[in-house]
């Protein structure tokens, strides 16, 4: 065969192999043969230096501590340092393959060397490599147990932090693990946003060692609480009760406002596995707070499991290190560093920073088509899930203090933004805590605070009532038909509360007649019910009884078969009329429904379900009797003009 005669490439072996791999360490990387090999007689490190204290080690004791240790005491000695970047790829070389490589390839070093400073190759690595060689540490680096309830709080000292995040950037951890820091793929990563995250890493290690060397005290044992929050889940029918009011909630409007400058409780976005895309590619709200206060990351360290349905965690006392411009994966860049303003608290002896951080992770509906969002199931799931972080288990660090979240689960999450505010809003009154909103310029958020007062106006008050409205299947229809979610809530809100008017001796008043002053009947028509997703909805018992509402997935099924129609009325001025009311043939000219503002498509507008067959309507617009020009028209029995629609 071709190998045989061949002998290993690695100096001081002469062992013949049938595939060439290092007799010293095992490793059958390519790449290894083109350098001394640590272990063997005549290696780099032990040849060039007489007082190395680096034993050299059988493959039986590869992935023993003393290794690892050996290796970091031996690089933070004068003699030992590394001087340059190619030295600091060495070393992560060198410590991975006394930890029997892990599966991580050499190759995925080299983007390291763009961001290394000698700021952190001439002082942050010899302290950091003394402060893992002298700690209790067994390495690789293992998380807790990763059983849902294992783990529910602990204390970390800014020192432990670094401990932990310092063992990641050296790969120290157990490779492969939910829990682990290992820093590999980030150093593999040369996006704009992936340099910027080691940017804000490497600047942490810097200041934290300074501190170190210095002997501040006061940074380097300040405490950083983790806290797994849990709270009972609620059924449905119990979130639909609720007579809890609807919450104000403050708006903070701007493209430059920001979560992470809350002086309140900041929420993390979160991915289920806290930390998300931090140490991968992701370059967004959970992953650019990570990498500027990066103790949080700590807490994927701790909780390396997936979060529960009413789960969230909670991260007390993380410093902000870095700043950060832009935002994704193209335009994030590391703007330099930061200065924390947060005030030092003290609790049970131990000095806080007052800050706090819950995460709190939304269902990914981009994977699983983003309609899915409006059902029950899901509304349940994250109105629970919401609940839990707001409440934060009712814990008095953060008592009274403002939520700031923002557009949780949208973006590559597949949300509905205007849903998604719907959620919170309930969630977030439920659990008595103020609200303070980042929608980011979101445009479809633009008219969030006109809904609110107009919403509450209308009669729409109660978490219970809210619940109920997005679980009408009147809403959903509507959204279906790619109506907003303000405006398919706004529309089963006003067949809910539309009135009653008497009968009316013809079809239609002459032209230019003024309507009359409507009035409530004592014995309104018997209101309809319509088929959706297998449920009905009686509007006036909705109306009259909120607490015993059916919801939809109880009701029994009706065989109706009305059909949703979407009525529009666009004004011809420039200023907007103060009301508008649809008048039909659907029910006889009886009723007057009042329209509603969409800001969305810029006209009033009025959902509603009609039998299939060819109806006459009619705007009042501001008392006056008006057809809308650009719809399909055509005159009555009485030459009156009229709008015309045929649906079904």
């Amino acid at each position: 065969m071709w190998w045989l005669g061949k002998t290993c490439r690695v100096p001081g072996c002469t062992e013949k192999h049938k595939a060439h791999f290092c007799k010293w360490c095992k490793n059958q990387n390519s790449n290894h043969f083109a350098r001394d090999c640590w272990y063997g007689p005549g290696g780099k490190m032990a040849a060039n230096n007489k007082h190395s204290a680096l034993p050299r080690q059988s493959p039986a004791h590869h992935g023993l501590p003393a290794t690892v240790k050996a290796i970091l005491a031996h690089l933070a000695t004068d003699h030992g340092r590394a001087k340059e970047p190619k030295d600091v790829i060495r070393l992560l070389g060198w410590l991975q393959s006394a930890m029997g490589g892990q599966g991580i390839s050499s190759t995925s070093f080299r983007g390291v060397e763009k961001v290394l400073t000698s700021t952190f190759i001439n002082e942050t690595l010899p302290v950091l490599c003394d402060v893992l060689s002298k700690s209790d540490l067994s390495f690789p680096l293992q998380p807790p147990s990763s059983h849902s309830h294992s783990g529910t709080e602990a204390h970390m000292t800014a020192r432990e932090c670094f401990v932990l995040i310092g063992a990641g950037f050296l790969c120290l951890h157990k490779h492969g693990h939910s829990g682990s820091l290992n820093f590999d793929r980030p150093f593999d990563n040369h996006t704009p946003s992936g340099k910027a995250k080691l940017q804000c890493f490497i600047h942490y290690l810097d200041t934290m060692a300074r501190a170190i060397k210095e002997g501040n005290t006061a940074e380097t044992e300040r405490m950083v609480i983790f806290r797994a929050l849990h709270s009972p889940a609620a059924g449905l029918q119990e979130w639909a009760r609720s007579t809890t009011p609807l919450m104000d909630v403050h708006l903070m409007n701007g493209k430059d406002a920001s979560i992470f400058d809350s002086k309140g409780i900041r929420g993390d976005l979160a991915n289920a596995h806290i930390g998300g895309g931090t140490l991968g590619n992701g370059a967004v709200q959970e992953e650019i707070l990570f990498s500027i206060e990066p103790e949080c990351l700590v807490a994927r360290h701790l909780f390396p499991r997936a979060m529960q349905p009413t789960e969230a965690f909670m991260i007390v006392g993380s410093k902000t290190f870095s700043r950060t411009s832009g935002y994704g994966r193209e335009t994030l860049r590391f703007a330099g560093s930061a200065h924390d303003t947060a005030t030092m608290k003290h609790t049970n002896g131990h000095s806080v920073l007052g800050k706090t951080v819950v995460a709190f992770d939304a269902v990914n509906f981009g994977k699983h088509g983003g309609d899915q969002q409006y059902d029950e199931r899901c509304v349940l799931r994250e109105l629970n899930k919401a609940h839990t972080a707001f409440h934060c288990n009712g814990l008095t660090i953060v008592g009274g203090l403002p939520f700031a979240t923002g557009n949780w689960g949208c973006g590559v999450f597949g949300g509905d933004p205007q849903w998604k505010f719907l959620i919170q809003w309930c969630a977030a009154s439920r659990a008595g805590r103020r609200l303070h909103y980042y929608p980011r310029d979101e445009k479809s958020l633009v008219g969030s605070k006109n809904f609110m007062h107009d919403l509450k106006n209308a009669g729409c008050s109660t978490v219970g009532h809210l619940v109920q409205l997005m679980c009408d299947g009147r809403t959903r229809g509507a959204i279906g038909r790619r109506v907003s979610a303000f405006d398919a809530i706004r529309g089963a809100l006003a067949q809910q509360t539309r009135p009653a008017s008497r009968q009316m001796s013809h079809s239609l008043p002459p032209r230019r007649q003024q309507p009359r002053k409507r009035t409530l009947s004592n014995s309104p028509p018997a209101p309809p019910t319509r088929r959706h997703h297998g449920g009905i909805i009686d509007t006036n018992k909705a109306e009259a009884k909120e607490r015993e509402t059916t919801l939809l997935a109880s009701a029994q099924k009706s065989g109706d078969s009305k059909i949703d129609h979407i009525f529009q009325y666009v004004p011809v001025k420039r200023t907007r009329p103060s009301e508008v009311l649809l008048a039909g043939s659907f029910d006889g000219w009886h009723g007057r429904y009042p329209m509603f503002w969409s800001a969305e498509h810029n006209s009033f507008v009025l959902p509603m379900p009609l039998p299939a067959g060819r109806h006459m309507y009619k705007f009042i617009v501001d008392g006056v009797w008006t057809c809308a020009g650009r719809q399909p028209s055509a005159r009555d029995s009485s030459n009156n003009l009229n709008n015309v629609v045929n649906v079904g």
